[in-house]
């Protein structure tokens, strides 16, 4: 009743819900289901964290989502699914860590935001070459070597990039000649991509950089930053700078951004 309620006073508007459920499926779940369903034109950001049978009763929403442009899913799936592989407006999705994204249909050429959770190396980098419009992607890597060969990825578009785990074979494969910030977060016990990062900040003109437990020495560390003549932020968490690094880049012209710009936690 209450959501007929809430979903009767939107009238024609545009509908953000979040769909959360734990437990086993449930007669009044389906029929909570069946409301939403009937709005599903309407649906224009979608948050679900459902157990599969629950998902499984909004398929007749499979081509009726027009509006639909912000995705973020929590399920667990055993097969394909469907529901959004048609969603014209679909630009930012969002998976959960333990979702494997080959089991997503989605409209993937259109996707300009894309949180890709847990992924093999493998799957991201096939993902990265169906998503040719990419402005933000975020890449949390499982494996750190490919067991297949990929051809160099061009992401013309990409501005902002997050990436988690080891990327050391990853950055070999991407050309990002418009990447303006860029997030990296590894063990220290895993880094050994430091000519792999240089190369990938030589090709753009990178003004942010964020680098989280990661072990470089100061000559690494001076090597980066000289990529990345055009930098204006650095963070810097749990990665040590000593004041060696900070010497030689205030006694070479453009390697450290300013002080109010360099942050270390």
């Amino acid at each position: 009743m209450l959501a007929k309620t809430w979903l009767a006073r939107a009238g024609r508007c545009p509908l953000t819900i979040p769909l959360g459920s734990r437990g086993d499926y449930q007669n009044p779940m389906r029929l909570l289901m069946k409301v939403f369903l009937l709005h599903c034109e309407q649906w224009y950001d979608i948050h679900i964290s459902i157990p599969l049978p629950v998902l499984e009763s909004l398929r007749p929403a499979k081509s009726r989502l027009l509006r639909l442009q912000r995705l973020s899913l929590d399920v667990g799936l055993y097969e394909p699914l469907h529901i959004f592989e048609c969603a014209p407006r679909l630009r930012w999705l969002k998976l959960a860590s333990s979702l494997d994204p080959s089991m997503v249909k989605a409209p993937w050429s259109q996707i300009e935001y894309f949180d890709m959770g847990g992924c093999k190396i493998d799957r991201c980098l096939k993902l990265l070459h169906a998503t040719s419009n990419l402005k933000t992607c975020v890449v949390n890597l499982t494996t750190s070597e490919p067991r297949l060969s990929h051809s160099s990825i061009q992401l013309l578009r990409l501005r902002s990039m997050t990436v988690r785990g080891d990327p050391t074979y990853f950055f070999n494969e991407l050309l990002l000649p418009q990447l303006h910030e860029i997030s990296i977060s590894s063990s220290e016990n895993w880094w050994k991509a430091t000519s792999q990062l240089i190369s990938l900040l030589s090709q753009c003109s990178l003004a942010k950089l964020s680098l989280n437990l990661i072990n470089l020495s100061d000559d690494d560390m001076i090597r980066v930053l000289q990529a990345c003549p055009s930098l204006v932020q650095l963070d810097l968490y749990y990665q040590h700078m000593s004041t060696s690094v900070t010497t030689r880049g205030c006694n070479t012209r453009g390697v450290l951004p300013s002080d109010e710009n360099l942050s270390r936690r």
